[in-house]
């Protein structure tokens, strides 16, 4: 039969054990939370950077030059012309069955 002492040091084992496993969660817990708050904000940092950098690129660009035409780019005689400019290009590749 088990003592009365082995009962009271089963119980206090089992209650440090659940302290010490709650002590661990709560840290593991605030240690995720801070890694992944700095991953998030590092992230959100170089995506800003990096959309800053491409407009800065888009704006470097030149302009493209407006059509002058009355009826404007949707003239049909425009429209003529530039397919005489540039011709439709052919297939670039066969098709197998």
């Amino acid at each position: 039969m088990k003592s009365k002492q082995s009962t009271i040091t089963r119980r206090q084992q089992f209650k440090l054990f659940l302290s010490i496993m709650a002590a661990f969660a709560i840290l593991f817990l605030t240690l995720g939370l801070i890694i992944f708050n700095l991953f998030q904000s590092s992230t959100y940092k170089s995506i800003d950077k990096d959309i800053k950098i491409e407009m800065a690129s888009v704006k470097k660009q030149p302009s493209i030059k407006q059509d002058d035409s009355p009826m404007g780019p949707h003239n049909p005689n425009n429209q003529f012309e530039s397919k005489k400019r540039n011709p439709v290009p052919r297939l670039l590749f066969r098709l197998q069955f």
